[in-house]
């Protein structure tokens, strides 16, 4: 079952439910450290929040298209794929159309991905930059917003095959 929620009720939800981050913690706490873990661990350590990471004010389609997009569920041809609901998994610049590509290196929106850039200074852009830190997520948000990428309305947008 599959619910889809607004981020402030599923933050109200979970502060509500202080069982489940117990439940968490301590299924966390009994995984056995495996010698590949600690290199997975120590690159992307386990952050369980009681609050989501977004800034207040955040309109609900950039945020949904956000947590969508880290998801992997999101408007993208790749998840659209393999779920059945278009013929290709590829943007209209010819790669595959993936968080990662629609993020880092799709051509149509290198306007956006500069300011992006501009916005996080000097470092390299890179998926858990822009995912799993505060400066990150902001730039992230103002991306999506501005290209509105991830979202239904830039999906139903994108040339079709008749059109490219």
């Amino acid at each position: 079952m599959v619910l889809t929620t607004t981020p402030t009720f599923t933050a109200k939800y979970l502060l509500e439910k202080q069982d489940i981050w117990k439940t968490i913690t301590h299924f966390k706490e009994a995984l056995p450290i495996q010698p590949w873990h600690k290199v997975v661990l120590a690159q992307y350590s386990w952050r369980i929040g009681k609050r989501l990471r977004i800034p207040p004010g955040t309109r609900t389609e950039t945020a949904s298209a956000f947590y969508q997009l880290k998801l992997g569920h999101g408007y993208n041809k790749a998840y659209l794929f393999r779920i059945g609901k278009t013929d290709h998994p590829f943007c209209s610049c010819g790669a595959k159309q993936t968080l990662e590509h629609l993020l880092l290196s799709c051509k149509w929106l290198n306007t956006g991905r500069k300011i992006l850039q501009d916005s996080l200074g000097k470092v390299q852009l890179t998926l858990p930059l822009l995912l799993h830190t505060k400066q990150g997520i902001k730039a992230t948000l103002d991306f999506i917003s501005r290209t509105k990428v991830g979202t239904r309305r830039w999906h139903l947008g994108q040339p079709s095959e008749d059109q490219a």
